[in-house]
């Protein structure tokens, strides 16, 4: 199902452009913020904790961003593949496969694209 929605917001942000996958993305934060109560408390609770001496007000407003920021992780991640090609290179893939074969283990050192 997951790679279904993937796929078509793929397909639609590359006919409608990236905008598409944000305003959707949106909605989407605000369904979670309105139909998963337990987890709106859960970070109402944090906020309070982080802010003692703040109004219920500012604490539902960090609750908010905080499900709308996330919105912003999915948008970095699906950047890659709205484009029509996404390149990715690997340096050393033979060291990993010889690590593997001996049962030494290895370090793996990468990098990312995008905020986490």
């Amino acid at each position: 199902m997951k790679k279904l929605f993937y796929k078509i917001s793929i397909y639609l942000s590359r006919r409608l452009g990236l905008w598409f996958f944000r305003v959707f993305s949106w909605f989407i934060a605000t369904g979670y913020f309105f139909l998963f109560l337990a987890r709106v408390r859960d970070s109402l609770q944090f906020y309070r904790a982080l802010f003692p001496g703040r109004s219920f007000g500012y604490h539902l407003y960090c609750v908010w961003k905080q499900f709308h920021n996330f919105t912003g992780v999915y948008v970095h991640r699906f950047i890659p593949w709205a484009a029509e090609e996404a390149k990715f290179t690997r340096e050393g893939w033979e060291h990993l496969d010889e690590a593997v074969a001996k049962k030494t283990g290895a370090i793996v050192v990468m990098s990312h694209i995008g905020n986490w």
